[in-house]
């Protein structure tokens, strides 16, 4: 089974789930991400924004629709999510 483990900048890892679309859920429903949350808005220019000035008061239905490699990109630097095994027995 795999796993995917979410690790923070400066906490280093801070938890894990099952699934690459719980991502986000994980995130917001522990408040490690919120509309006031920067992230890259266009990750050439390193410009960071607040989610709700990026997506407006709907940014949570706008980052569970972006693609993973998408919102890997958006996060760079904050959030880092590796899969690994997990064996259980």
């Amino acid at each position: 089974m795999k796993i995917i483990l979410i690790e923070e900048e400066n906490h280093g890892f801070i938890g894990a789930v099952t699934r690459k679309d719980l991502i986000l859920p994980w995130l917001v429903r522990n408040n490690w991400v919120n509309q006031f949350t920067e992230v890259y808005e266009d990750k050439d220019s390193y410009d960071y924004k607040p989610l709700k000035d990026i997506f407006g008061l709907t940014w949570y239905q706008s980052l569970t629709a972006l693609d993973f490699d998408v919102l890997c990109d958006m996060f760079d630097g904050t959030f880092y999510f590796s899969e690994e095994e997990v064996w259980e027995g």
